[in-house]
């Protein structure tokens, strides 16, 4: 997969997914169906909301008072008991439409008892079909705690040495409730556009390549006694640590870490799509950008088909460079979500896996 496998603007999504049999016109925000015509009677429109998933019947009530109204005196005359889905479907809608996520008029996100709640695909997908565009600005969302007598560099040091003692300690213990997703932490891809330390202001206190040199001393230091450490590297291990940071302390501050949307989205089978992530500065670049619409020209993080995905499958996401579609990496992304691959399938052996999660 390269991002300019994708051509032609969000609007052209329709085109493209050419096993669909709903046709949409263009992107809407979080709404995969197409909008009840107003000739329509309250009664056929109110049958028409009542056949909808909740997460497309909710997103159409909120985009159109209209609707919304004709659909209140439906239920009234019905007298129906209509739940809009689980309140943690609602909370992930809510939270994707005050944040202008653009999701593909194909794809619905909904829960089931084995894969728990996801993207799934509404119909057949060619592979490289773009399904969410999402503003990178929207994973800047949880805040980091901070003493008030120390300045950021102390208080960024001070937390990165409890991240790295309770990521190790978590990683070896299968009971605590966090081992999944540390497990996942240990080898997440950095994001390309992860700002690490820009988003700390770090300028005004200390010179950062203070905190530069003392994150290496940091990491040595760590992987004389947990090899593990030293395979990371030092940016993804930074990104990890901070990632873990604000999933465990979160809270009032005024420094935010940037946390990946998808953490917000459980994950279980097969890899179906990946995260291109691009920083700022390639927002020119014809091969990224080209037909995007001039609304969508602020940066997004594209999540894209890398094959072609059959109706009613879960669609994966995960941080990564075009490297995890191949086969070894493919091992690797099933391993580290819990799917071993078998030893007369898997084009690495179990103990080459377990040598490279290194735990």
């Amino acid at each position: 997969f390269r991002s300019g496998s994708m051509r032609g603007s969000p609007s052209s999504w329709r085109g493209a997914m050419r096993g669909a049999q709903r046709p949409c016109q263009g992107p809407l925000h979080i709404c995969c169906a197409d909008r009840p015509s107003g000739r329509r009677s309250a009664a056929s429109l109110g049958g028409q909301l009542l056949s909808l998933p909740p997460f497309e019947r909710l997103a159409l009530l909120r985009s159109d008072p209209r609707v919304r109204s004709e659909w209140q005196a439906y239920v009234h005359q019905h007298q129906l008991q209509v739940a809009e889905g689980p309140p943690h479907v609602q909370q992930l809608i809510r939270w994707c439409t005050a944040r202008h996520v653009l999701v593909s008029p194909f794809v619905e996100i909904r829960r089931t008892r084995t894969a728990g709640l996801g993207l799934f695909a509404r119909h057949s997908i060619p592979r490289h079909t773009v399904l969410v565009a999402v503003p990178d600005t929207a994973t800047l969302v949880v805040p980091q705690k901070e003493v008030p007598s120390e300045n950021a560099c102390s208080a960024f040091m001070r937390n990165m040495d409890i991240a790295a003692l309770v990521l190790l300690h978590t990683a070896s213990d299968a009971d605590n409730p966090l081992h999944g997703y540390v497990r996942f932490l240990q080898d997440n891809p950095l994001p390309r556009n992860a700002p690490l330390l820009e988003d700390w202001d770090f300028k005004s206190d200390c010179p950062e390549v203070q905190l530069h040199v003392y994150f290496r001393q940091l990491l040595r230091s760590y992987a004389t006694t947990h090899p593990v450490i030293s395979r990371f590297g030092e940016d993804p291990y930074c990104w990890a640590i901070s990632t873990f940071l604000s999933r465990a302390t979160g809270g009032a501050a005024e420094h935010n870490v940037l946390v990946p949307i998808l953490d917000l989205i459980n994950h279980g089978g097969a890899q179906a799509n990946v995260v291109p992530v691009r920083p700022t500065t390639t927002l020119t670049d014809a091969n990224l950008m080209a037909g995007v619409a001039q609304d969508l020209v602020t940066p997004h993080i594209h999540l894209v088909a890398v094959m072609d995905v059959a109706a009613g499958e879960q669609l994966l996401g995960v941080y990564s460079d075009v490297e995890c579609v191949s086969d070894p990496g493919k091992d690797f992304w099933q391993y580290r979500w819990g799917f071993v691959p078998p030893h007369d399938m898997g084009t690495l052996s179990r103990s080459d896996l377990l040598q490279m999660l290194g735990s």
